[in-house]
């Protein structure tokens, strides 16, 4: 395979620490020297102008205390107008759209350099030598514009928030024949507008590479500060509505007691409440109180499904519509569920026609991912769903209520036809012997092992805890983010040959190195993923020698044979022997696992010696 790269680089240094270091006299003056969070908002008919909000960012990159972050967010949000704090707060999250949205810009590295030479009169030689000087589009936007724009241009319309948005929307809808050149275009309007230092945003906003540091969670703190209301109330708020820029709007127009009215709506997808591993099944009952709910755990695509009384969707744990890959799943919804409005999880699995036992799950996300020809591979790769929670039914929200009580309702609605829709299989059991022979039931029957669930506990979105516990025959393995790789030698040239990985801190603001992987991949495999990393995604962002880093995207599966201590990495932590699992496509980056869950295992590694 041909090895191709991106010609410029970017920094990562928003996202991925370095390793320690120690702090002193130094550090100190740095903090002192980081500006004040003081910041006037410019706003013309109920609109910000987007050249406030880059002023914004542009100081947010400069801060690195999260107190000054969160105080000077707050500031702004203060300062918004009503019909403009939905969208400010999107943009601050680094989000082009709500969190339960999922529409996509599209546009990648490539095709934003050529809208950059386009749209600043500078050839795409140009564009590329500067990005190699500067490791950053947005900057190299910045610069261009700062040279070739004429004070003539500079008087245009100044360009507001709520025109960015909605040609944000305008290219994420663009979709067909000539779909690149409309989109190219609509973007070259907004830089045609743009002063330099929008510029530079604009562009990063669109890469989704803001370099601010800042993360939903930081907004969330900012919205209960400059509002004055309670931090709890806007976390489950966001919870329950999957939208910074609704709760924002809510806190500042009806306070609390307004937020305590968000609540789950159908088409308005919310992330899947997350499971802890347990060692064993033994060890799984006794974390949810001695009694719980064992099911099967599936080899599947996690799913929810939602209806609004008049048509059924389906999103991925990612907040992906892949409702018109599955149609066959949505009639046999249709044909099982008696209701109207609903919001049900569930696991889509592949079934082989000829044996009726499931397959793979990369088959099952290639028939999610296809976008062409569906009733044919809807006839070669059939899908069943198995569903397990129920979170909304016909005006109601569960997500309140025990686990028990949910189960109830699902199985009240659902009328079960074998080879459509159906119910996981559960054992309500305080005995450790029965859950164990489940588990190796579900073994036995090819399926993953089996999910502990504690009946009374409520649903929370997007939080892993111990409500739910994951039981596996293989030691626990960590799902990282690859933020890096080493171009191979020899008859691995032209491939990556190993791949950096990095969890997140507690506060899931930076990426923490954690070591590289290697092993479990052969030729095929090595090429497949250096076709992904360097052509398909267009990940590559910086190179030096042989060493590559990656925007971080993609999440790999693993599992080690221990963790050491280790100053080489910024984590302070090392996976020795590290294997590949498997890609986790169902994942984004935002759901790798955190320092905390490595801190763990290496305790729990440390008390066995």
């Amino acid at each position: 395979m041909a090895r191709t790269r991106p010609p410029g680089s970017r920094r990562l240094d928003s996202f991925i620490t370095s390793p320690p270091k120690g702090k002193g006299k130094e550090e100190k003056e740095r903090r002192e020297r980081e500006p004040s969070p003081s910041l006037e908002v410019k706003t013309t008919d109920g609109d910000v102008y987007y050249s406030s909000l880059a002023e914004a960012f542009e100081r947010l990159e400069r801060i690195s205390s999260r107190k000054a972050k969160i105080a000077l967010i707050a500031q702004f949000l203060r300062q918004c107008p009503e019909d403009a704090l939905d969208t400010v707060a999107v943009f601050l999250a680094n989000q082009v759209f709500p969190g339960w949205d999922s529409r996509e810009l599209g546009i990648g590295t490539k095709l934003m350099q050529k809208t950059i030479a386009q749209a600043t009169g500078a050839s795409e030689s140009e564009v590329t030598e500067l990005f190699k000087q500067l490791g950053d589009l947005g900057s190299v936007a910045e610069e261009l514009l700062r040279r070739k724009k004429t004070s003539t241009l500079f008087s245009s319309q100044p360009l507001t928030v709520q025109e960015v948005r909605e040609t944000f929307e305008k290219v994420a809808e663009v979709e067909g024949e000539g779909a690149v050149k409309r989109k190219m275009r609509l973007l070259m309007g907004l830089l045609a507008r743009a002063r330099p230092k929008e510029a530079r945003y604009l562009v990063r906003q669109v890469l989704e590479e803001l370099r601010t540091g800042v993360r939903e969670n930081t907004v969330e703190e900012a919205i209960s500060q400059a509002f004055g209301v309670s931090k709890k109330l806007v976390e489950r708020a966001h919870m329950l509505s999957n939208d910074i820029g609704l709760v924002a709007k809510v806190a500042a127009t009806e306070g609390e007691e307004g937020l305590k009215q968000i609540d789950l709506k159908p088409m308005r997808p919310i992330k899947p409440m997350l499971a802890q591993a347990a060692r064993n099944v033994k060890e799984a009952l006794a974390e949810v109180g001695g009694k719980g709910a064992v099911e099967i755990k599936l080899d599947g695509a996690r799913v929810q499904v939602h209806s609004d009384g008049e048509e059924v969707r389906v999103y991925t744990r990612r907040i992906e519509d892949v409702t018109h890959a599955l149609p066959d799943l949505v009639e046999a919804v249709k044909e099982c569920v008696d209701a109207d409005e609903f919001i049900l999880e569930g696991e889509a699995v592949a079934i082989d026609p000829e044996t009726g036992k499931p397959r793979p799950f990369q088959e099952l996300l290639h028939r999610i991912k296809r976008k062409y020809d569906i009733e044919e591979v809807r006839r070669e790769i059939p899908v069943e769903l198995y569903l397990f929670d129920c979170l909304y039914v016909d005006g109601e929200s569960l997500v309140d209520a025990p686990f028990e009580e949910r189960r109830r309702r699902l199985e009240e609605i659902v009328n079960e036809q074998e080879g459509k829709v159906m119910l996981v299989d559960q054992l309500i059991t305080d005995d450790p012997k029965e859950a164990a022979e489940m588990f190796h039931e579900a073994l036995e029957m090819g399926h993953e092992g089996v999910m502990v669930k504690d009946l009374s506990a409520d649903y929370t979105p997007g939080v892993r805890g111990k409500k739910m516990l994951k039981v596996k025959p293989v030691l626990e393995t960590l799902d990282c983010v690859v933020v890096g790789g080493i171009w191979g030698k020899g008859k691995r040239k032209g491939l990556i040959g190993s791949y950096l990985l990095a969890v997140w801190d507690e506060n899931k603001e930076k990426l923490l190195e954690v070591g590289k992987v290697g092993t479990g991949m052969d030729d095929e495999t090595l090429e497949r993923l250096t076709k992904l990393f360097v052509e398909e995604k267009d990940l590559v962002v910086e190179e030096s020698g042989r060493e590559v880093r990656f925007k971080p995207e993609i999440v790999f599966e693993v599992e080690f044979e221990d963790i050491q201590k280790s100053p080489k990495y910024s984590s302070g932590f090392a996976l020795r022997f590290p294997r590949l699992v498997r890609v986790r496509e169902d994942l984004g980056p935002e759901d790798a696992d955190t320092i905390k869950k490595v801190r763990r295992i290496y305790e729990e590694i440390l008390k066995k010696h």
